[in-house]
């Protein structure tokens, strides 16, 4: 065989590879006001598979996405959809050629319901050009069905939490019927049992020569659900692979450009002397009996999914929530207590015989300066709502005041 007949059968070869891939990406580049966000780009997916898509902060993971679903107009680069040269102008132009994503955050309309958040656009119509609710609540129904997803499509957005949330864009992603998807952080809001829905969802699209880009930073789902990987670090390509062929420190490796005996090292050592102390905390339809201390010199953490109330709870101990008023009925009563020189959780100026809590309370503090660590300037003390409210005494919200004792 000829020299001119090998580089026609290896060209033959090569653009028969692109072909059967549903996306190839080279040199993809991105930046923005002369600081590169995306270096090098590279990816490749095949049909019936689910590619992880793997990289720490700032990897370029999400400019990378952006790209692709034509959000963001590449600097250089060149995107290939099933062997052709695609560039898109706009997420329209992605979705037309087959490629939807379900993105991190979510973009719910509150005052309309799950069937027409999920065809939102793209509503059908009757005959007489007025939107066909039945048929858009039917199919959106059998959606939610075929993904074991417990949410009814005509519930109002605003009364499912925010995992039932992130369900609904998941199914609206899929409701376009897209050969490729990408799934960013797919489950960074739902629970385990959710989770394994979706995995299931997701093999079933496998099954049916779908491709699927995940991005997590959850590596326990990554092997649990991945074919193959490709990494990203500081915005360009390391490399790619079949998640068989490669241990888990060795991914990690890869992600983070060191070795895990460079992980930080923990060197504080709590104290037993409490720092604050929180018992009973509630928030209507928020947080409710929330109980827990903090040692000095402890890190404290608070762990929970999106919607789980941990932001709320440090709203209340700020002053930024109203925290439940409760009289006192045999259950227990909000009581905060902080540490930093005294204080007694009684009624201030009532001296050794004063009133339990009986209502929201306030943090009160003279002259503070800080609360990271430590309480800085007079005695602190605690106040709360007496049963009944007379001169000089609080209002019914708890607050943060430097102001004084009343």
């Amino acid at each position: 065989m000829s020299i001119g007949s090998r580089q026609s059968v290896a060209g033959a070869c090569v653009e028969e590879k692109r072909v059967e891939l549903l996306l190839d990406v080279e040199g993809l580049k991105k930046s923005f006001g002369g600081v590169a966000a995306l270096r090098d780009g590279r990816f490749e997916l095949r049909a019936g598979s689910v590619h992880a898509l793997c990289g720490g902060n700032g990897a370029g993971k999400s400019t990378f996405l952006k790209i692709l679903m034509g959000i963001h107009n590449r600097d250089a680069g060149s995107i290939r959809r099933r062997g052709k040269d695609v560039d898109f102008a706009g997420p329209a132009d992605a979705l037309a050629s087959g490629i939807a994503i379900i993105e991190q955050e979510l973009s719910p309309v509150p005052h309309m319901t799950v069937a027409e958040n999920i065809y939102l656009g793209r509503e059908p119509s009757t005959r007489f050009g007025g939107i066909d609710f039945r048929t858009m609540n039917r199919s959106a129904q059998g959606l939610l069905d075929d993904l074991e997803f417990d949410i009814r499509a005509t519930q109002y957005m605003m009364n499912l939490s925010v995992a039932q949330m992130q369900l609904v864009e998941i199914a609206k992603a899929l409701s376009h019927d897209a050969e490729v998807i990408f799934m960013d952080e797919p489950t960074s809001a739902i629970g385990e049992k959710e989770a394994q829905q979706l995995f299931a969802a997701i093999r079933r699209l496998k099954g049916q020569g779908r491709g699927i880009v995940y991005v997590s930073h959850r590596l326990s789902e990554i092997f649990q659900i991945a074919d193959s990987y490709t990494v990203f670090r500081d915005g360009a390509y390391v490399g790619s692979g079949d998640l068989k062929q490669i241990s888990r420190p060795d991914l990690i490796r890869m992600i983070v450009g060191r070795e895990l005996a460079e992980e930080y090292v923990k060197t504080n050592t709590p104290t037993s002397e409490t720092g604050l102390e929180v018992t009973a905390l509630s928030c209507p339809n928020k947080i409710e009996d929330i109980s827990f201390s903090a040692r000095k010199g402890e890190i404290f953490g608070i762990y929970g999914l999106m919607g789980s109330g941990r932001t709320e709870i440090f709203n209340c101990l700020f002053g930024l929530e109203k925290i439940l008023r409760r009289q006192d009925r045999g259950r227990r009563c909000p009581h905060l207590r902080v540490e930093a020189g005294g204080c007694d959780g009684k009624w201030p100026g009532a001296g050794d015989g004063g009133s339990q809590a009986h209502g929201p309370q306030s943090l009160r503090l003279r002259s503070c300066q800080h609360l990271h660590g430590k309480l800085t300037g007079d005695e602190p003390f605690l106040c709360h709502e007496p049963p009944s409210r007379g001169r000089g005494q609080p209002s019914d919200t708890g607050a943060i005041s430097d102001q004084g004792r009343p």
